[in-house]
Formats: structure tokens, sequence, C-alpha cells
């Protein structure tokens, strides 16, 4: 009698949750068995004629945005980007006309002494491109100073 009471004691839920398992082991094993996570191998070829690709250097562009706060300026000639180019690779249409590549936004506004900083890049202009380079290390130097600066 116990074991009887064991089973039926919140049978719906145990029901179904067993339900649910059953039906998550169907889907998986059909994703698993159709390949679906795999690389498609039918390529159109018709796609690579259409556009010449070609890797191409792009100068990286800080983003800035707001201001520094009141009394301190950025030394512009001293501030260091490494890597300062980055090979990108894409169709050549969309890259003959592109001569950089801006990084994600940094905001001023939070820096009083000088910074090393890491960011990437901005999402727009890198889209369609492949590049080996995801993040770009910013010398920030930034110093006191009786006037008040904005954006370089």
């Amino acid at each position: 009698m116990k074991l009887f009471g064991f089973i039926f004691n919140n049978f719906l839920p145990k029901f179904f949750t067993l339900l649910l398992a059953v039906g998550t082991w169907f889907y998986v094993f059909d994703l698993i068995h159709n390949e679906s996570f795999s690389i498609k191998k039918d390529v159109d070829p018709e796609f690579f004629g259409k556009s010449n690709f070609i890797f191409k250097p792009l100068s990286v562009r800080p983003l800035f945005s707001g201001a520094l706060p009141k009394g301190y300026r950025i030394i512009s000639n001293e501030m260091k980007i490494n890597p300062p180019t980055i090979y990108v690779f894409g169709p050549s249409n969309l890259l003959e006309n592109v001569y950089e590549i801006q990084t994600d936004k940094i905001n001023l506004s939070e820096y009083t002494h000088p910074m090393k900083i890491n960011t990437g890049f901005h999402s727009s202009t890198i889209k369609f491109l492949k590049s080996n380079d995801k993040v770009v290390e910013i010398d920030l130097p930034v110093e006191k100073s009786s006037i008040n600066s904005k954006i370089i």
C-alpha cells in the first residue's frame, strides 16, 4: 500500500515530467541524426563567382563619446592604438570604399588619469568582415589641465 501511495502521490506532475523527458529525448535524437548542427555541404557556386574576396588593411579608429570631466584633457599625440591596423577579409565590393574601422564606444566621462582600455570593434562596421584581431588596446593619456577639453 505504501508503494501505491508513493506512485500516485502527485501523479499529474510526475506524469507531465515524464512526458517532457521522453519528448526531449526524441527531439535531441532527431537533431543528432538529421545533422542539423553540422556544416552544410551544399554551397551555392554562384556566391563565390559574384564577388571577389580580398584581404585589406584597415586603420583602427577609436570611437569616443561624451566629454572628459572638467579640468582634464587627452594628449592626442601620445595616444597609442595596438594594433594600429588590422587585416579584414571580405567581398571587394564592400571593402573598396572602407579605409578604417571603429572600436566600440569609449565613454570619456569616466577617465581622470591615463588608462589602458581593451575594447572590441563596433558591430555595425564589422558585420560582414572576418578579422583575426578581436581586441584593440588603447593607451589613453589623460592629464589634468586648466582648459576644459572635449572629444579629440
